[in-house]
């Protein structure tokens, strides 16, 4: 009776073959991802991976009895790999190049722009100093007016009254725009008005005064 011996084949598992299974199931993966959204660029990754894949080597091996050396797979690899970032940077600059030119605007029937008007500076409507009982001379104020007024009672001696009446042009006080009464050595201020027409001032003071109204 003839004794059968079993040869026991033992593959070394060397650095190629785990970098093979490596950067193969790696390439093999980024092709299958990009074949969608870049199919060039997935179809090279997927080659360089299949290149290098130590399963698909072996089966290349047993169908055509031809085996490749690692050298070569390399150069295959890189070749692939070069191709798909070569891809990459084309589709990048051509993205950058789309995005940075811009589109011409066409002025056929474009709209004129609306220019907004300067904005004025306040002119003055009247600017009047003295002292006791004035009354001034009418003015004419838009609807936004301002009163700067001052008082001094040093030549006076002691506390005076400041008193500003404001009345319209048919000689009635104004009742929306209220006027100014002062007690004390001296002061000044503005009121802002915001109700226009016709005016014009009472002004009633023992003391030195100015009146400005701006509007």
């Amino acid at each position: 009776m003839n004794e059968k011996t079993e040869e026991k084949k033992t593959r070394k598992i060397g650095v190629g073959l785990i970098l093979g299974w490596t950067f193969g199931i790696i390439f093999i993966v980024a092709g299958i991802t990009y074949l969608f959204s870049k199919p060039l660029e997935g179809i090279c990754f997927a080659l360089a991976g299949v290149v290098i894949f130590p399963p698909f080597l072996e089966f290349v091996k047993q169908k055509t009895n031809f085996e490749l050396s690692w050298i070569l797979r390399l150069i295959v690899c890189l070749v692939f790999l070069g191709i798909a970032g070569g891809t990459g940077a084309t589709n990048l600059t051509q993205t950058q190049s789309h995005q940075s030119v811009p589109a011409a605007k066409d002025n056929t029937n474009s709209q004129p722009t609306a220019t907004t008007p300067p904005i004025q500076a306040p002119q003055t409507l009247l600017d009047l100093a003295g002292s006791g009982t004035k009354s001034t001379q009418k003015f004419t104020a838009a609807s936004d007016w301002d009163l700067n007024w001052s008082y001094d009672c040093s030549n006076f001696g002691y506390k005076g009254n400041f008193q500003v009446y404001i009345y319209g042009g048919d000689g009635t006080m104004s009742l929306q725009n209220v006027g100014v009464n002062q007690l004390g050595n001296k002061d000044s201020g503005v009121e802002h008005y915001h109700s226009g027409g016709t005016f014009y001032l009472e002004v009633n003071s023992e003391c030195d005064w100015t009146v400005n109204v701006k509007g």
